[in-house]
């Protein structure tokens, strides 16, 4: 079962070296393939109902058709528009209006690598009920939509307590669902978990 705050659709596109994965007819690499997916396509994969840490997943493409996909090529896709601004009345805005900050414009500013906004951004770390699903589905959105390369380099410029804090923040568990989140990290996110993974030795 998902987590709270976790939609039973959500996007991937693919990570695979030869930037085409296979889409098969069963949870099996013996199965039929009945379509690929190339790097850059973005299609639905289903969280409701699954195991925690998957092998498999099964997918829907844009073109209607549905599939099994191993979960290790599967990353999280992101787009601004999981950033627009909520209701005025909306838990974390009430949240942010609370702590002097106007949290969806500081979440995309975060997302498009600013400093200053991500070390606000990334420093929130007492949100709770609705404020805190909202939150960590941002979260997944703005760290995807940074990337390996920026937020590793942002993670340079902090201390190994401040990574440390960070990545316990995180609630991977949540953030990074249905994927482990160390093996998840490592495979998408290389240069961001050896940092983190230091930080949290």
């Amino acid at each position: 079962m998902s987590p709270t705050g976790i939609s039973a659709q959500e996007h991937g596109v693919i990570n695979d070296p030869d930037g085409y994965t296979n889409v098969r007819s069963k949870p099996d690499t013996n199965a039929l393939v009945i379509a690929k997916v190339n790097k850059g396509e973005v299609f639905s994969y289903r969280t409701e109902g699954v195991p925690q840490y998957p092998k498999w997943l099964q997918v829907t493409l844009a073109s209607g058709k549905s599939g099994w996909m191993h979960a290790s090529r599967i990353v999280i896709h992101a787009s601004m528009e999981d950033l627009k601004d909520g209701s005025p009345t909306d838990e974390i805005n009430l949240y942010g209006k609370g702590k002097g900050i106007d949290y969806y414009p500081l979440a995309r500013a975060a997302a498009r690598g600013e400093q200053n906004a991500m070390v606000q951004y990334f420093g929130i770390d007492d949100t709770d009920g609705a404020a805190a699903e909202t939150h960590f589905s941002a979260l997944r959105s703005v760290i995807h939509l940074l990337g390996d390369d920026k937020l590793s380099a942002f993670l340079k410029t902090r201390t190994a307590k401040y990574r440390q804090h960070l990545w316990e923040n995180l609630e991977p568990e949540l953030t990074f669902w249905p994927f482990e989140p160390k093996e998840y990290l490592g495979r998408h996110f290389p240069k961001t978990a050896k940092l983190l993974m230091a930080g949290a030795e």
